[in-house]
């Protein structure tokens, strides 16, 4: 990463555009410590979580709409079932949230302790 700034600042003193060579994704890494890198496992597993949220939406709509179906059930067990639904519906969101919120914070410190880090091996 260092050397490719250095490359990028020389093309801009000479005016030359050759590209250099492209830098790995695990040297992009080679400065976080361990824990960076459970920051961002545990970031990522975070994203991983919150992104199950609307997925689950789609089968809690489908027992939903199921419960709409008088043939099958009174309307007591249907009104239990909606309000089941809509409790689920709300932990679901809130669990989603949480989850956005840890995936966010974590990739962002994560982030930050590893440009820190850049910099100062820069410098």
């Amino acid at each position: 990463m260092i050397r490719q700034a250095d490359s990028a600042i020389n093309r801009e003193r000479t005016g030359s555009n050759s590209i250099a060579p492209a830098v790995s994704y695990s040297k992009l890494y080679c400065l976080a410590s361990g824990s960076d890198k459970v920051l961002m496992v545990v970031g990522w597993v975070a994203a991983g979580i919150a992104g199950c949220g609307m997925p689950s939406f789609v089968f809690l709509i489908g027992n939903v709409i199921d419960s709409f179906d008088t043939t099958r059930a009174g309307p007591e067990e249907m009104l239990d079932t909606i309000s089941f639904m809509s409790l689920l519906f709300t932990c679901i969101g809130i669990a989603v949230w949480i989850f956005s919120y840890v995936n966010y914070a974590c990739l962002l410190i994560f982030s930050e302790k590893v440009a820190f880090k850049t910099r100062i091996a820069y410098f």
